[in-house]
């Protein structure tokens, strides 16, 4: 994942960035990592609950297609 400029997450876009990894497929994973604030710290700057409920939809669409859903 990559902090765009305007503030949203771009989720396996490779471009210029502060970027961040997370486990793909899995909302758990997501679920900690907002537990443990774990947003803000890989890119040094507040991640609005907007931006972050994008990246959980993004996760389970993901999830939705790979599963054939």
């Amino acid at each position: 994942m990559v902090l765009l400029e305007e503030g949203s997450i771009g989720i396996g876009v490779s471009s210029c960035g502060r970027g961040a990894w997370l486990c793909t497929g899995s909302v758990e994973c997501i679920e900690l990592a907002v537990r443990a604030k774990a947003f803000g710290r890989a890119f040094r700057k507040d991640v609005s609950v907007e931006t972050v409920e994008r990246v959980r939809e993004s996760i389970l669409d993901y999830n939705r297609r790979a599963s054939g859903r």
